[in-house]
């Protein structure tokens, strides 16, 4: 059986100072290993242009404090 997973990133001022990709990602993976998935694969998020504008707007309103940025999707099967 077939999983994924979204590891979110934040972007902004918070984001810079307060997110860390890697410890993102460590953290779902260890969710992951304790669901006994193995990881299949891991993929960058995309964005498309109305995403993109939505996150400029999100900046705009919170003074570049915080927007939401797009993060990674993680594939895992369980045998």
């Amino acid at each position: 059986m077939n999983s994924v997973y979204r590891a979110k990133l934040s972007g902004g001022i918070i984001g810079i100072l307060g997110t860390s990709s890697k410890r993102t990602l460590e953290q779902v993976l260890a969710t992951a290993n304790q669901n006994g998935e193995e990881v299949v694969f891991v993929l960058p998020d995309t964005v498309n242009m109305l995403q993109n504008l939505l996150y400029l707007a999100i900046l705009c309103v919170t003074l570049g404090l915080w927007c939401p940025a797009p993060g990674y999707l993680i594939v895992t099967c369980k045998q």
